[in-house]
């Protein structure tokens, strides 16, 4: 298997494939877009946040990159209506998905359990659980029009103290991933159209791991484009082969 963080993908890598990614306003999400329209890919940009969203589809635009696209959706609040619009809203606009990168994601005040506000931890499962879980489904028809198509989970293993809602919900992802991986992995002899992996980039320069960590000096920590290759990889021909791995920085790739 490819060493993912250290591939080099071709400049066409990612060429006639359309590619979603959530939280495209993040540091994480706008670093991946920003890559994959460097390479080729039809960028969708998923997000809440319209000011942001639209700045990076003009950077990318003024790249000479694909025309990029934008579709709105908050993962916080959105309910059953929300996510029909959405899929419908993807379904007028596209013939097919060929990627979808789960880079959204929120953290709540560290605390113990004992006194976890509801309200925080619930917005930490619906945002970093259940949201991923419903624009999947979403997804799904269109990314089963592609002869390839790869979803790109973020994870973050945070099941320690006082992590709460933030450390369950992510470890609930990643069960949700393996499961998605399982249900996909094709008999033998057989070929499904639909392949599901992770990825674990690390502590990362964000508003994000600023939230968790206020004191520290983000200057030690790499910036969301020095870890954006793994997912390169698996949304390229290069992966076609792979599903149901967890690629996490420093350590050998794992079964999810």
């Amino acid at each position: 298997m490819v060493d993912a963080w250290t591939f080099v993908p071709d400049a066409a890598a990612l060429a006639r494939r359309t590619v979603l990614i959530t939280g495209a306003n993040g540091a994480l999400g706008s670093a991946v877009a920003l890559a994959c329209a460097r390479h080729g890919a039809s960028v969708v940009l998923c997000g809440r946040a319209v000011a942001a969203l639209e700045s990076l589809y003009d950077q990318i635009e003024e790249s000479g990159a694909p025309q990029p696209a934008i579709v709105t959706l908050d993962l916080e609040t959105a309910g059953d209506d929300d996510y029909l619009a959405f899929g419908e809203a993807l379904a007028g606009g596209l013939s097919a998905l060929d990627g979808l990168v789960h880079a959204a994601g929120t953290v709540g005040p560290l605390t113990p359990i004992e006194h976890a506000a509801a309200a925080n931890w619930q917005r930490a499962l619906t945002v970093n659980l259940t949201a991923p879980f419903r624009v999947t489904q979403a997804c799904l028809p269109l990314l089963k029009r592609s002869h390839d198509a790869s979803i790109v989970f973020t994870l973050d293993d945070k099941t320690r103290a006082y992590w709460g809602g933030y450390g369950v919900a992510k470890a609930g992802l990643a069960g949700f991933a393996k499961i998605l991986a399982h249900e996909w992995a094709p008999p033998p002899g057989e070929t499904r159209t639909v392949r599901i992996n992770a990825v674990d980039p690390g502590p990362l320069r964000s508003r994000l791991r600023r939230a968790a960590y206020p004191a520290e000096d983000a200057l030690q920590l790499s910036e969301a484009a020095e870890r954006v290759n793994p997912y390169l990889y698996l949304l390229a021909d290069a992966s076609g082969s792979v599903n149901g791995m967890r690629f996490s920085v420093n350590e050998p790739a794992r079964a999810l």
